[in-house]
């Protein structure tokens, strides 16, 4: 719609720099070239938004339209890298460095509650934490709980969660939840697990 595109590139004016995250946004700095804004992509998705993307949409294109693209991993990279050059290309990670000491934290509870909530499917990569568990030392792993919401999209990484839980005591396989008990559950989270392999 060019109205909403003007109206866009109108408050786009007002800033110096503007970042689109997702490839959605990156397909809409199509339509405001003539803006003078720096515009930066930081990408982070992986192989089925590229595939979805570039059915309707000339995502070389787009991406050379901006002043510099990042992503935010050498997966995700490996796909920019496919549409521009690597002048312009380069990763930037995010995430915090992990400063803990491992005695520096406290819990409500007697177990530190990891969770992972989303759709329960190969590209979302429970089967990441479900390995990492399946690693850990009986000591370590008597002190955690982890929980799992979430629709199942996969049927292997579902067998294998509901096989998980019944080997172990402390996984708890919830399934799909409203959105107000997902809210409700995050006061008893310690920690957000969200693994990807986009």
């Amino acid at each position: 719609d060019p109205t909403t595109c003007q109206i866009i590139s109108e408050f786009m004016n007002l800033f110096d720099v503007a970042i689109f995250n997702t490839l959605v946004t990156v397909k809409l700095v199509n339509k405001l070239m003539d803006n003078n804004t720096y515009k930066i992509a930081w990408i982070h998705e992986g192989s089925f938004e590229y595939d979805n993307a570039t059915a309707d949409t000339d995502i070389g294109k787009c991406l050379n339209c901006f002043d510099k693209v990042y992503s935010v991993g050498s997966y995700s990279k490996s796909f920019t890298d496919k549409y521009i050059s690597n002048e312009k290309s380069s990763s930037l990670l995010y995430g915090m460095d992990d400063t803990a000491s491992g005695d520096d934290y406290t819990t409500s509870h007697d177990k530190v509650v990891f969770s992972v909530t989303g759709s329960i499917s190969e590209r979302k990569a429970q089967s990441v934490l479900l390995d990492a568990i399946e690693l850990m030392p009986k000591n370590q792993l008597d002190k955690c709980e982890f929980v799992f919401m979430g629709p199942s999209l996969d049927v292997e990484t579902t067998v294998r969660l509901f096989r998980m839980e019944r080997e172990y005591s402390n996984i708890k396989y919830l399934g799909s939840l409203p959105y107000d008990e997902i809210l409700d559950m995050m006061h008893h989270i310690d920690v957000v697990v969200t693994p990807s392999l986009d």
